[in-house]
């Protein structure tokens, strides 16, 4: 022991260890390294298995961005088991699906807490876009963290990805939770069935449920493969309210030679006393004693309509082609007789009209949803027909010798059978303005343009062709006949006001429409300035004037049903 004194102070004492002391050293000090080494070697395992893990599986329609920014936000906390590793384990267990068995099988062979899954998929009735995570128990399969994300396209656009990106870590963290527990079931006493054939566990029978599965997969990629707005089959039956004016051209005021002419008899050239040819003399149809066109008065009928389109390539899932069809509309009209004349000389005329359209129909959704317009098209052959009844009617003439004769013939009153046989090209459009999952409510445009290839007994000279009376008349004049060749177009315009389909693919139309067709007589185009009995060649044909008009409207009220 050594003692140190300071001035004033109380000594300090300092004291050497012993040998003995310095011996026992080294063996505490290694007792204390073991101690706190087994410490660690305790405490590392444990922070690794607090580690869960998790498989990020692919998401279905999802983007290689979107599959990233899931992992990215999920490494750091947690162990990701590679999706390899995880196909093939499923490969091995012979799982195809995602389902919750599916995913609990390879889950717990693989020793997974959570797996991640999603589908892009669209709406059946609105076609809108849904991206739809799971973050699932591995334990159980069951989905527990759930996001859902609306899409403005099938295409997950970065402001989604990053959303996702926030909000998977606490579904991940609600996954690992698992899902809730479920409520025990009291048991209840039931008396045994009377007839006990029932198979056991038959509602369990796992191969039975992968089957039921698969059907309804089948289904689910059947309805996005052919959304309800393609269908197969388009058929409909409907009531027409419609109506029908036709005129001739002419000019109002009486002196004019811009009327309407019936033929009268052949007689010799007054131009030429002393040859032997024939010349047309033509009368102005009256009504009275005022020179005016016959024609139909605007009147008024009901009818019926059939239409059906077949889209045969609509279970293919190239858009653009889903909506090419071929389809048929027929109309007939039910017209009460028409008058002719008044008082104790009218006459009732039975008269008749139907229409055929057919051909190609095309209808495109530019954007795939069923709340976004569609474009139409049709290219079509068509055929409509409207006859008045006709009288007989005898005529006289003078025959070569210029002797008096009668011949039996027909009064048309002016209206010679029409049938016009056209092309008709037409666009439109589709509008919805009212979509929800069970309600459609649109309305839709069409405007075509007819070409026409004929018009029926109105454009021929006479019905028979001996009608050369060059060198004198013939009795076969005075049959059936109209204005000679002509020329023309027409057009149609329907607007659909409503188009609803109420449930499934039940469906409800109410549309109007207008139709015309105008054409001008090559034999009356110079009617103006000529007097028919002027020309003595050239002009030869039942009837003359320079053109005429045919007008039609009406509603249409349809009811069909869409497959």
């Amino acid at each position: 022991m050594v003692s140190l004194r300071r001035p004033g102070s109380r000594p300090l004492n300092f004291c050497l260890p012993s040998y003995a002391h310095l011996r026992r050293l080294p063996h505490a000090m290694l007792a204390m390294m073991v101690g706190l080494f087994a410490l660690l070697w305790q405490a590392t395992p444990s922070f690794a298995q607090d580690k869960k893990s998790v498989a990020v599986l692919t998401i279905e329609g999802g983007t290689p961005k979107l599959q990233k920014a899931i992992e990215n936000a999920l490494k750091k906390d947690y162990t990701l088991i590679p999706e390899t590793k995880w196909n093939a384990a499923a490969k091995k267990l012979n799982v195809t699906g995602h389902g919750t068995e599916d995913v609990a099988m390879v889950a717990n062979d693989q020793k997974v807490d959570v797996v991640i899954t999603g589908k892009v998929k669209t709406d059946k009735d609105t076609g809108t876009w849904k991206l739809n995570i799971a973050a699932r128990h591995g334990a159980s399969g069951k989905p527990v963290g759930k996001l859902s994300y609306d899409l403005k396209s099938e295409k997950v656009d970065a402001a989604t990805i990053s959303m996702v990106e926030a909000e998977i870590g606490p579904a991940v963290v609600q996954a690992i939770a698992g899902p809730p527990a479920e409520k025990p079931v009291v048991a209840q006493f039931e008396p045994p069935p009377s007839t006990p054939n029932a198979t056991l566990g038959k509602d369990e029978d796992p191969i039975a449920k992968l089957a039921r599965e698969e059907a309804a997969k089948r289904q689910r990629e059947q309805e996005l493969s052919r959304p309800i707005y393609y269908p197969f089959v388009d058929a409909s039956a409907g009531a027409i309210i419609g109506g029908r004016s036709f005129s001739y051209t002419e000019d109002a005021d009486p002196a004019s030679t811009l009327k309407c002419y019936d033929l009268d008899k052949r007689v010799p050239d007054p131009k030429d006393p002393g040859g032997r040819g024939y010349v047309s003399r033509y009368l102005p149809y009256k009504r009275g004693s005022t020179p005016a066109c016959p024609g139909f008065a605007t009147s008024v009928a009901a009818g019926v309509r059939a239409d059906v389109t077949a889209y045969p390539l609509a279970f293919l899932r190239v858009n653009p082609v889903k909506g090419l069809g071929l389809g048929a509309t027929f109309d007939y009209m039910f017209w009460p007789d028409s008058k002719y004349g008044s008082g104790t000389s009218q006459v009732l005329l039975n008269t008749r009209e139907w229409r055929v359209e057919g051909g190609l129909r095309y209808h495109y959704n530019i954007l795939n949803k069923r709340n976004m317009p569609s474009v139409l098209f049709n290219a079509q052959y068509g055929a409509h027909f409207f006859a008045v009844a006709k009288e007989q009617k005898q005529y006289d003439y003078l025959d070569e010798n210029f002797n008096p004769k009668k011949a039996d013939g027909i009064n048309d009153h002016g209206l010679p059978d029409i049938l016009y046989q056209y092309v008709t090209i037409g666009l439109g459009a589709r509008i919805p303005y009212f979509v929800t999952e069970k309600l459609y409510f649109a309305g839709l445009v069409h405007f075509n343009f007819h070409v026409p290839l004929s018009y029926g007994e109105i454009t021929n000279r006479f019905d028979s062709s001996n009608t050369d009376t060059s060198s004198g008349p013939v009795p076969e004049i005075y049959g059936n006949g109209g204005f000679g060749p002509a020329s023309g177009w027409g057009l149609r315009a329907n607007v659909t006001l409503v188009e609803a389909m109420l449930w499934k693919g039940l469906t409800v139309r109410l549309s109007g429409y207008y139709e015309m067709f105008q054409y001008t007589f090559d034999l009356g185009k110079n009617l103006a300035s000529q007097d028919p009995g002027d020309v003595a060649t050239g002009r030869d044909s039942r009837h003359l004037a320079a053109g005429a008009s045919d007008n039609y409207f009406g509603g249409v009220i349809q009811v069909g049903y869409q497959y």
